[in-house]
């Protein structure tokens, strides 16, 4: 019987209707606090490898230069 209601799209959530299941979720909104805190720490973690690499990028550049004059 899931299956048919798989099927026609309705998600398992529809399908639970007498439970609560996303009651917590809304009440204590930890899901979005801790996808916030992740996201930001996800940001912080892509800035800083950009930011190295850019380092090890002007480094390169810097020796290229120096053995092109030579």
């Amino acid at each position: 019987m899931k299956e048919k209601y798989l099927e026609s799209g309705i998600s398992g959530l529809q399908l639970n209707k007498g439970r609560q299941i996303m009651k917590s979720k809304i009440n204590n909104n930890k899901s979005t606090k801790i996808s916030n805190n992740s996201d930001s720490q996800d940001q912080s973690n892509s800035s800083l490898s950009v930011y190295e690499e850019l380092k090890l990028l002007r480094k390169e550049n810097k020796l290229l230069k120096r053995k092109m004059k030579y």
